[in-house]
């Protein structure tokens, strides 16, 4: 595939990474000789797919993919690890990405605390990325 998409150019990659994967990834060892294949295999990493932090079957119904959504601790601590690989694999050059949940399935964020949960969990996001 990579010959036929990017013959003679480097080959951009997205993950997609559960919380155990992403776990298992930021272990140093694992990270290094993950670097080294991208390196030998002329490819590189410049986005990262975090929408769900669990495998979910193909019987999940919609709303539990989005589980845990912005209001929880998890799905902040999960965000920022991604965060941390994206910033140990994505190349200088390259604007990288994590993509994620949009804040929560709508008819299970009914309240207002809920609504002021997501805002602050993004927001300690926000301020972790910058830092």
């Amino acid at each position: 595939m990579r010959e036929r998409v990017a013959a003679n150019k480097r080959y951009a990659i997205g993950l997609r990474l559960s919380q155990r994967a992403a776990q298992e990834l930021s272990e140093r060892s694992t990270l290094q000789e993950f670097q080294r294949w991208l390196e030998q295999n002329d490819c590189y990493i410049f986005t990262i797919n975090g929408f769900s932090l669990r495998t979910i079957s193909r019987r999940a119904v919609k709303e539990k993919v989005y589980l845990p959504d912005w209001t929880s601790q998890e799905r902040v601590a999960y965000t920022n690890l991604l965060f941390d690989l994206l910033a140990q694999l994505v190349p200088a050059e390259v604007e990288g990405s994590v993509s994620t949940v949009p804040c929560g399935f709508k008819e299970s964020v009914t309240s207002e605390e809920q609504r002021k949960m997501i805002r602050r969990n993004i927001w300690e996001c926000v301020e972790y990325i910058a830092r």
